[in-house]
């Protein structure tokens, strides 16, 4: 560790010690992690995903950005950016459509959202991603409210409250235009709503469940997770017994899961697109390397910083391994002092997640569980045990060495959360979704008169318009289908050849044949092309 950090531990640890209870200094996280949440919020790049983002809200299909600009025609990056703009022509239908037909996956309640607010409000980077931002904030009174129903004790809510609003993992989705807040909103809430229904017993209460149950199913499909986690915990806590609540509760989740029968049938009509556009999935990972990306996944909720492997290797898994071993310890300490009502809940959370990701990858091969974001509800869980350990742990010991060693062990966790989004807060790209384009557009943009070639390879559309948003107006680009291969005036000083996915399968053969390809500075998603004489 450099001076810096430190210097970092001991302010908060100081401040830690001067505090009669967690109260203060949660506050003070609250505030520095509502700040990270906005600061520099049109700095990132605006990656591929995003781009997808305003293609769809904007009420375009991928298939009719392709027909209607990969036709060999040489055009500006204000031509691709038009696709990303609301326009007249283009209704609320449109963007429902577009999600329908291409990534049923993802439901449409928060693009719906989005839509009204880019609407209003304007549709420029920082607005568009904004939405995720002041919808993230509502985690805070509602992991607060699911501590109070679940713990009984505003102590482990207000460290609860002051973890996630530091988690640099948290942070970065909360920055992005994806869904991801929206659906740890929902999971927070829903869960909380079901804890309060359980013990008010109120046809209110199970009514309110069931209509969170619909919001969150329509904000993101892999919130059916949640609702199995709660099944399961009604299940189990009525000891598999037709109780009142286990009834109340069947009442509520069939009401939920039937407003969301025309999505599911959506999904079903249109299963050939989910399993195209889930592609990237089906990469083949050995059980080793799965099982290094789940614990490496890990670190990113207190530390979402990189760490060069070589020569810091042991520093890299001495990391991941301390972190892996406090949350080991927080739910091994969970398990242990709290009523089986509280931990159940709490595990069940967990492997309703971890589980349905894990087990087809090691069983059929893919990579999908080594996407941290389909872990959110895991890492809720997660920083509700954590919250419970650090809180708990603390009043319980009476002997100043051990609350001490306690008190730096949070400071040092909270001092890395704090650290790595203040580092993040003035980076453009973080771990999770790593681009290039920052480094290309500045080779591309410091030529004299530029053109870029590409196809619409795989995900190549998507990239070009992250790519859009970087390029000066000077740059030119030529887009062909990936079958064709283009027609390339003479008329440039430099020729780009963009394709971050590898060169199609035609190009690969024909290209050689007429053009010198060379790697830009050994960047596998950029070739300088030349004419051979």
């Amino acid at each position: 560790m450099n001076n810096s950090t430190i210097m970092i531990i001991y302010k908060i640890k100081s401040l830690i010690n001067s505090l009669s209870g967690p109260k203060t200094l949660c506050l003070v996280l609250l505030l520095l992690g509502i700040f990270f949440r906005f600061v520099n919020l049109d700095q990132k790049i605006y990656w591929r995903d995003e781009a997808l983002t305003s293609l769809q809200i904007s009420g375009y299909t991928q298939k009719e950005f392709i027909q209607q600009t990969f036709k060999g025609q040489i055009i500006s990056s204000e031509d691709l950016q038009k696709y990303v703009h609301i326009r007249p022509e283009k209704s609320l239908t449109d963007t429902i459509n577009a999600l329908a037909t291409e990534t049923p996956e993802h439901p449409p309640l928060y693009y719906i959202i989005l839509r009204f607010w880019v609407q209003y409000f304007g549709d420029s980077v920082a607005v568009i991603r904004s939405l995720s931002t002041f919808l993230s904030l509502l985690v805070f009174p509602c992991i607060y409210w699911l501590c109070m129903e679940l713990f009984k004790s505003p102590t482990v809510g207000w460290m609860a409250v002051g973890l996630i609003a530091v988690s640099p993992f948290h942070v970065q989705y909360a920055q992005q235009a994806r869904e991801y807040s929206f659906w740890t909103v929902t999971t927070l809430l829903s869960s909380a709503v079901l804890l309060q229904a359980m013990r008010q017993k109120t046809r209110v209460g199970w009514a309110i469940y069931a209509a969170t149950l619909a919001i969150g199913l329509y904000g993101y499909s892999f919130f059916v997770f949640v609702a199995i986690a709660h099944g399961l915990y009604i299940l189990i806590t009525s000891n598999f017994r037709f109780t009142k609540t286990l009834i109340s509760y069947f009442a509520a989740s069939i009401v939920g899961f039937i407003t969301f029968i025309p999505w599911i049938w959506t999904t079903i009509y249109h299963l050939p697109e989910v399993n195209r556009s889930m592609e990237w999935t089906n990469e083949k990972a050995s059980l080793l390397d799965l099982f290094k990306m789940w614990f490496s996944n890990i670190r990113l909720i207190f530390f979402d910083l990189e760490i060069p492997k070589i020569p810091s290797f042991s520093l890299f898994y001495s990391l991941v391994l301390c972190i892996t071993v406090l949350i080991g310890y927080s739910i091994y300490f969970l398990c242990r002092h709290t009523p089986k009502q509280v931990w159940l809940f709490v595990l069940i959370l967990i492997i309703s997640n971890s589980l349905p990701l894990m087990l087809p990858d090691v069983i059929f091969g893919g990579t999908r569980s080594t996407t941290a974001r389909y872990w959110i509800p895991c890492y809720l869980a997660i920083h509700l045990s954590i919250a419970y350990l650090f809180t708990t742990k603390i009043a319980s010991i009476e002997i100043s060495q051990p609350r001490k060693f306690l008190k730096i062990i949070i400071a040092i966790v909270i001092s890395g959360q704090v650290l790595a989004c203040a580092v993040n807060a003035n980076t453009k790209v973080s771990i999770s979704n790593p681009s290039q384009n920052e480094k290309l557009s500045q080779l591309i943009n410091q030529t004299n008169h530029p053109l870029v070639v590409s196809s619409n390879y795989k995900y190549n559309p998507t990239e070009l318009l992250s790519l859009s948003y970087l390029l000066d107006s000077k740059v030119r680009l030529q887009l062909v289908k990936s079958s064709d291969l283009p027609d390339i005036p003479n008329k440039f000083s430099d020729v780009f050849v963009y394709s971050p996915f590898g060169l199609p399968p035609v190009w690969q053969d024909e290209l050689p044949k007429k053009y010198n390809l060379e790697p830009v500075q050994e960047l596998i998603n950029l070739w300088k092309l030349t004419k051979i004489n």
